[in-house]
């Protein structure tokens, strides 16, 4: 279960900087804006999902897998909304940040935050 848990985040992760490319414009200069694509937070979407299905068919549970996508998404919209608020444009900075994020959250919402809410549903 590790060795998936930590796929899964890493997947996420890479799905994050797609999101944050989806959630918030580039600056108009720099590196980050050389393969800045919006389009692609749809794709990202679509192969976590499939990522998600086919990990359901090891061990780890599609719930769990599927609630830790909605985690990633909602901390990805936070950290644009921070983005927007503080510098107003992202940057190739931003989205390595986004990246990182996207991978901490994801880990942390499939060994603890997962569990603590599938307690109370």
């Amino acid at each position: 279960m590790l060795f998936l848990s930590v796929l899964l985040m890493i997947f996420s992760g890479r799905c994050s900087l797609s999101f944050h490319m989806f959630l918030i414009k580039a600056k108009s200069e720099g590196l980050g804006n050389a393969f800045w694509n919006p389009k692609s937070a749809f794709v990202a979407i679509g192969f976590y999902l499939l990522t998600a299905f086919v990990l359901a068919s090891f061990s780890i549970p599609l719930k769990l897998t599927l609630s830790t996508l909605v985690i990633v998404i909602l901390s990805n919209i936070i950290w644009a909304r921070y983005v927007k608020k503080h510098i107003d444009y992202g940057s190739g900075d931003t989205l390595g940040a986004a990246c990182e994020l996207g991978g901490l959250t994801a880990l942390i919402s499939i060994h603890e935050l997962v569990p603590l809410i599938s307690r109370f549903i």
